[in-house]
């Protein structure tokens, strides 16, 4: 029994770490994309800051 109770345990471990890993990869993606497309990135957060500040 321990060692079942062992294997799922580090079988969660393995799952957390490819989920992190797969998280860090879609991050690093996206980091990409906004550096590529950085202009439009500052425009649209510019439009953004105005329509906040309009809010508030």
């Amino acid at each position: 029994m321990a060692s079942t109770s062992r294997s799922t345990y580090s079988a969660s471990i393995w799952d957390m770490a490819f989920l992190v890993a797969m998280m860090m990869g879609i991050i690093l993606k996206l980091a990409s994309t906004i550096k590529n497309s950085g202009v439009d990135l500052q425009n649209q957060i510019q439009l953004t800051a105005d329509h906040i500040a309009g809010l508030l």
